[in-house]
């Protein structure tokens, strides 16, 4: 079972949690949440907190990497926040680890966007 939430921090950040599987079966529905929320909240840090995501596969990936470039085209800040370990093995074999910007804590999250 999937599970998504989301908070606004400290007026500059958009932090969304999602937990369960990032599958072609939850992408759409998923997508039609966000982009209504992303749209909201274009001006912010957009943060996906991952650490919770047991499974993804490539349609997972195409959500991310559409998010990542979308966020970049209007020169703003995507970060992933702790990808777990069947993210990082997924984006690994793909040679998409570093195509990210990864941060593992909300305090190594902090430090990054302060300056």
């Amino acid at each position: 079972m999937s599970h998504i939430e989301y908070s606004i921090k400290k007026e500059k950040v958009l932090m969304v949690k999602y937990a369960g599987e990032l599958t072609l079966e939850v992408i759409e529905e998923l997508r039609k949440e966000l982009e209504r929320l992303l749209e909201e909240h274009k001006d912010k840090v957009w943060v996906f907190d991952l650490s919770e995501v047991n499974f993804m596969d490539s349609s997972g990936i195409g959500f991310l990497v559409h998010t990542n470039n979308k966020k970049k085209m209007s020169n703003g800040k995507f970060y992933l926040l702790s990808p777990s370990q069947a993210v990082i093995k997924t984006l690994s074999l793909v040679n998409l680890l570093n195509f990210f910007e990864i941060v593992e804590s909300e305090e190594d999250l902090e430090a990054e966007i302060c300056c």
